[in-house]
C-alpha cells in the first residue's frame, strides 16, 4: 500500500513559492515565518532558516520539533 498523502519535495517547494508571494507581496522580508506540519510525523513541522524570504530555497528549510530543535 501506498501513502496517499502529500510528498515532502512538493510541499516543501509549495513553501518556498509562499515565501516568495509573500516577499513580491512585501507581506514579509526575514522576520516571521510560514511553516508546515511534517506529513509523517505531525510532531515536527518545516519553515525557512533565517533567510530573506525572497531569495529562500528548499536547502533553506528546517525541520524542527514542538520545542524548536532542529534536526
Amino acid at each position: 500500500m501506498t501513502n496517499a498523502g502529500p510528498d515532502l519535495t512538493k510541499l516543501e517547494r509549495q513553501l518556498v513559492i509562499a515565501y516568495r508571494i509573500f516577499a513580491a507581496h512585501g507581506v514579509m522580508d526575514i522576520e516571521g515565518h510560514i511553516s508546515f506540519r511534517h506529513p509523517d510525523d505531525p510532531e515536527l513541522m518545516v519553515m525557512g532558516r533565517h533567510t530573506p524570504a525572497a531569495t529562500i530555497t528548499e536547502a533553506d528549510l528546517l525541520t524542527l520539533n514542538m520545542k524548536g530543535e532542529w534536526s
